[in-house]
């Protein structure tokens, strides 16, 4: 029976991608999003999970792509976001409300938000927590659903719920 997306599962996949960055030190190696993409869907495909890429659903009336669409018996959508070694704002919640809200709008599906930070500092899970808070999907007839938002760090990792 094939594997489920869970929290274990996708720590487990974030610290395959921080390995294999942490392996690579010539320049050009894979260090974006885009390129560390195919490691992220490879391992998901290992664990024996039913997994497509690149899924278009309908949010909102419009058509929109999810990163990962698990299949089964317990099915999950997955966006994820990777912050590179030298920083910067990839993981915070200005950068990922549009997945957010199209996570957040999504049914009959579990929904994940995945942050890998490569950065040496990572965040806190009360400035994640904070940070997240700040997101609002505005007006609107439609039901929201929770995202669970995974932040993984080469020291730390863990979960919040982010609610409309």
């Amino acid at each position: 029976m094939p594997n489920t997306l869970t929290y274990p599962l996708l720590i487990d996949a974030a610290k395959a991608i921080l390995a294999t960055v942490a392996s690579y030190t010539a320049p050009g190696a894979p260090r974006g999003e885009r390129t560390l993409d195919p490691v992220l869907f490879g391992f998901l495909l290992g664990a024996d999970t039913q997994v497509d890429r690149q899924v278009s659903v309908i949010v909102a009336g419009k058509k929109r792509r999810i990163d990962f669409r698990c299949r089964g018996n317990n099915p999950a959508n997955l966006e994820w976001a990777l912050r590179p070694r030298n920083g910067g704002g990839q993981l915070s919640a200005k950068s990922n409300a549009s997945e957010i809200r199209k996570l957040s709008r999504t049914t009959n599906a579990r929904r994940y938000l995945l942050l890998i930070d490569l950065a040496p500092t990572p965040w806190s899970k009360k400035e994640l927590a904070a940070d997240y808070k700040t997101i609002t999907l505005g007006p609107g007839k439609y039901i929201r659903h929770s995202v669970t938002v995974v932040y993984v760090h080469e020291d730390s990792h863990f979960k919040i719920i982010w609610k409309a």
